[in-house]
């Protein structure tokens, strides 16, 4: 019998999990037929994948220390990655920003951002829209 994630990724699928969700893509691939298929069989589908975890968060579950440290590593990879694209975009094309102060802007409201975030004050959403305004005016969306 063929498994779920197996089965999903015949069909062009890259499946990863966040957290305590399963992500799908590329967009283009994920049709009405998949999303439902996907969550009638999450559950098999994670079990599937949990051997593919490279973090464990050891702090017990349903701790504040638990949930500080997974907000961190969440934030790190989303940071990390647009990073690299930034990084990658100014060595080919030579993207360029206003200014230095231009850049410092941004980097000082991600940075504060994390850290409302990391103390409840604002949600991961508002850390992923500001890295993402990052990205958009080094013209990567």
């Amino acid at each position: 019998m063929t498994s779920a994630s197996k089965i999903l990724e015949s069909k062009g699928i890259t499946l990863r999990v966040i957290g305590e969700e399963l992500s799908l893509s590329p967009k283009e691939n994920v049709t009405p037929e998949v999303v439902q298929f996907a969550k009638a069989h999450k559950k098999q589908i994670m079990a599937e994948l949990e051997p593919f975890v490279i973090y464990h968060n050891p702090y017990s579950p349903d701790t504040k220390e638990a949930r500080i440290e997974s907000l961190i590593q969440v934030m790190d990879a989303i940071y990390r990655n647009t990073f690299k694209k930034v990084r990658e975009a100014y060595e080919q094309s030579g993207i360029k920003f206003k200014s230095t102060q231009d850049i410092l802007s941004i980097e000082q409201r991600i940075e504060t951002i994390q850290h409302a975030v990391l103390k409840g004050d604002a949600k991961l959403q508002k850390f992923q829209a500001a890295v993402d305004e990052w990205a958009k005016k080094a013209n990567l969306n």
